[in-house]
C-alpha cells in the first residue's frame, strides 16, 4: 500500500516538533569538534526555540513553524499579557534538538522517525534564515534571530527565566 505523502509521520503523528521557552537571557556554547574556536550564541529577553525534524518533514512546514514561533502569543509581557516574540520585543535562539525526535520503545529510545541528517542540516538553515528574513521585513521590531550550525555540538546552556517563570510550549506541525 503506497503511503499518502500529504500524512504525517505515523507514529508521531507529526513532520516536526518544536519546544518554545520563555527567557530573560540564554547563552549557549557551540562548537563544531574539541579544539576549535568556541562560538557563543547569546540572546537578552525572548525566546529559546528548540527543534527536530522529522521524516515527511519539507520546507513548506517550515513557513508554517515560522509564523508560529513568531506571531502566536506564547510569552508573557512584564504586565502580565501574552505577547508574541515581536510585541515583546524580544529575540530567539534556535537550537537544533534531534532528541525531541525519541520514541520510547520498552527500555530504551529509538529516533527511526527523525529525518536524516543532511536533511536535517539544510531545513535548519532554511529555518533560521526564515526566521531572519519574517523579522527584517517586520517593521518597529528590534528582534534578533540567533542560529548556528545543525552540525555544531551544544553545551553549556544557561537559561534565565528570571519574572517569567517557567513558560515552555511543545508545538508539533
Amino acid at each position: 500500500m503506497e503511503r499518502d505523502p500529504t500524512t504525517h509521520s505515523s507514529k508521531l503523528g507529526s513532520r516536526a516538533r518544536v519546544v518554545v521557552q520563555q527567557c530573560t537571557a540564554a547563552r549557549v556554547k557551540s562548537s563544531v569538534v574539541a579544539g576549535d574556536p568556541v562560538q557563543f550564541l547569546e540572546i537578552k529577553e525572548g525566546m529559546v526555540v528548540y527543534v527536530c525534524f522529522l521524516k515527511e518533514c519539507t520546507k513548506e512546514v517550515l513557513s508554517k513553524i515560522v509564523r508560529a514561533v513568531l506571531y502566536v502569543r506564547y510569552l508573557r509581557a512584564k504586565d502580565g499579557k501574552r505577547v508574541s516574540v515581536l510585541e515583546l520585543p524580544g529575540d530567539v535562539l534556535i537550537v537544533p534538538q534531534s532528541t525531541l525526535g525519541g520514541i520510547r520503545k520498552k527500555r530504551h529510545v529509538s529516533y527511526n522517525y527523525n529525518i536524516n541528517k543532511a536533511e536535517a542540516c539544510e531545513l535548519y538553515r532554511e529555518f533560521v534564515e526564515m526566521c531572519r528574513r519574517e523579522v527584517m521585513s517586520t517593521e518597529e521590531t528590534t528582534c534578533h534571530v540567533r542560529g548556528g550550525n545543525y552540525d555544531n555540538k551544544y553545551e553549556d546552556m544557561h537559561i534565565e527565566t528570571g519574572r517569567v517563570g517557567l513558560m515552555t510550549h511543545v508545538l508539533d506541525f
